[in-house]
């Protein structure tokens, strides 16, 4: 009995023993012989989820702009809008969680080219994505710029830019008249990538309205009006002169239709503003001259011209020089009246007979020449409104001096020679403006003592009269730099004052009869 209990315990103890190898043998097993008890298993995800171009990082952006990302292809696509320079651009950029990616997010980089990011798994694998940036097509299709230029077009002159109205889409220009306005060739300038139709530096004929069709580098299209005119020209007018004088000596080309090149015309854009027809034959001025509205100088001196149309008040606004001495007028309109503007007025020997009362009118007259006008009756009293007249010629006049001359206060200048004056014109002594005062060729005895009153005088002569004395009154004539007093015959002498004004160096020309005392 004793010995099968030992047997039995024996039996037991080699039966634990197997069953401890036996555990221990099968857990070495499962471990596959890789002890990684306790840790967890690392991520492989490495992928963009977004690349982002943000307006906070990119300020010449106005909007986000996001990337299309193609995971297959591992490409990532961006169009930021045209003329967004593509060389500094800061990407935000969103990847799989415990990722890591180079370049960095944020950072700004060159997209002229593609760029290429690395992204690295947390388990160290990696996916490179390339990213493509563009610029939209521009949707811009404006016409910035439109001329013609003298380079490609010479009958213009002068390089002419048209005037844009972006809002009507219209475009015009004005060439001369002259200009071949069937053949003129624009130079036109685009948006960046546009084209138009009809091209620049193409002959076109704009004899009519011109339709400009301009496409945007996107192929959206608009189009433009261009209209051209051509300057309104005296041509007409001129040639009305001329053909109203078939005697004239005037070289005009009518088959030229550049007036500028007209012997004895200026002209500013196609517009005569002065015309100098001295002794060229004309009998007529004909009523056409009204048309002239830019004309400022009209010179029509030693010509056969009788009278001046009515017309010729169309020139208020521009006339400031008329010239007509030496032209057998009979008459003059009153419609001289209306010329405002007037500065110089010139009807020195002339066939008038009187002065329309309207001259009064010319307040902007500077000089008047009446001289030699032997069949003038007289001058309206009206003479004397001429405020602003410096310089008044009445050589030969045979008719009363109105006593409104004394009202000419500006007066400079003032020559009565050969006037028929039989006593010195008493209405000038009041004229302190004076510097040169003629009165030769009169038959005036004897001078006021108030000549000494016109300090200002530099000139006087009072030769070829009958004067028999000259009042001392002449020797306050401080600015007197010339006295002539020759050729009266009756002056034996005159004041020793006066002759020492010669030691200021006034030059007196006396005969040699007439002696200082």
């Amino acid at each position: 009995m004793r010995r099968l209990e030992l047997e039995s315990r024996d039996i037991f103890s080699k039966s634990a023993f197997i069953l401890l190898f036996l555990s221990v043998l099968l857990t070495s097993c499962s471990s596959g012989g890789d002890d990684t008890s306790g840790e967890e298993l690392k991520s492989s995800d490495k992928r963009i989820t977004s690349f982002l171009l943000a307006t906070a990082n990119n300020a010449t952006l106005s909007q986000n702009i996001t990337g299309t990302i193609n995971e297959d292809n591992k490409t990532i696509d961006l169009v930021v809008p045209f003329g967004i320079s593509l060389t500094s651009l800061a990407p935000s950029i969103t990847i799989s969680d415990k990722a890591q990616i180079s370049p960095d997010s944020g950072m700004p980089r060159n997209f002229a080219s593609p760029v290429t990011f690395t992204v690295t798994a947390e388990d160290g694998t990696e996916a490179t994505y390339t990213v493509t940036i563009t610029n939209a097509q521009n949707s811009e299709k404006r016409i910035t710029a439109f001329s013609f230029t003298v380079d490609m077009n010479p009958s213009v002159k002068e390089d002419i830019d048209g005037t844009i109205d972006e809002s009507n889409k219209t475009i015009t220009l004005n060439v001369p008249f002259g200009a071949a306005i069937t053949a003129l060739i624009p130079t036109i300038e685009l948006s960046d990538g546009a084209s138009s139709t009809p091209s620049s530096n193409t002959a076109i004929d704009f004899s009519s309205a011109v339709n400009f069709e301009v496409s945007a580098q996107d192929n959206s299209t608009t189009s433009y009006t261009v209209t051209v005119t051509r300057n309104e020209s005296d041509y007409a007018t001129l040639r009305a002169i001329y053909d109203a004088n078939p005697g004239n000596t005037l070289s005009w080309d009518f088959n030229n239709l550049d007036i500028s090149t007209y012997e004895g015309v200026n002209s500013e854009n196609d517009r005569v503003t002065a015309l100098t027809l001295t002794a060229k034959g004309l009998t007529v001025l004909p009523s056409q001259i009204g048309d002239l509205s830019m004309l400022s100088l009209l010179y029509l001196q030693n010509n056969g011209i009788e009278s001046i149309p009515a017309e010729i008040s169309n020139l208020s606004q521009t006339l400031t020089q008329f010239l007509l001495s030496n032209n057998p007028l009979k008459s003059i309109p009153t419609q001289i009246g209306t010329l405002t503007n007037l500065e110089f007025l010139d009807l020195f020997n002339t066939d008038i007979t009187t002065i329309p009362s309207t001259i009064g009118n010319l307040n902007n007259l500077i000089s008047l020449n009446l001289s030699q006008n032997f069949d003038l009756t007289g001058l309206p009293s009206e003479i004397g409104n001429l405020d602003n007249l410096t310089r008044l010629s009445l050589i030969g006049a045979n008719y009363p001096i109105p006593t409104e001359i004394g009202n000419l206060s500006n007066l400079t200048f003032l020559n009565l020679s050969n006037a028929d004056l039989s006593s010195f014109p008493t209405q000038v002594l009041g004229l302190t403006d004076l510097t040169e005062l003629y009165l030769s060729g009169n038959t005036i005895a004897t001078v006021p003592t108030g000549i000494g009153n016109l300090t200002n005088l530099s000139k006087l002569f009072l030769d070829s009269n009958s004067l028999t004395s000259l009042p001392t009154q002449i020797a306050n004539l401080s600015n007197l730099t010339e006295l002539n007093i020759t050729n009266n015959t009756s002056l034996i002498s005159i004041p020793q004052v006066i002759c020492d004004l010669a030691d200021a160096d006034t030059t007196i020309n006396k005969d040699a009869a007439t002696s200082c005392m």
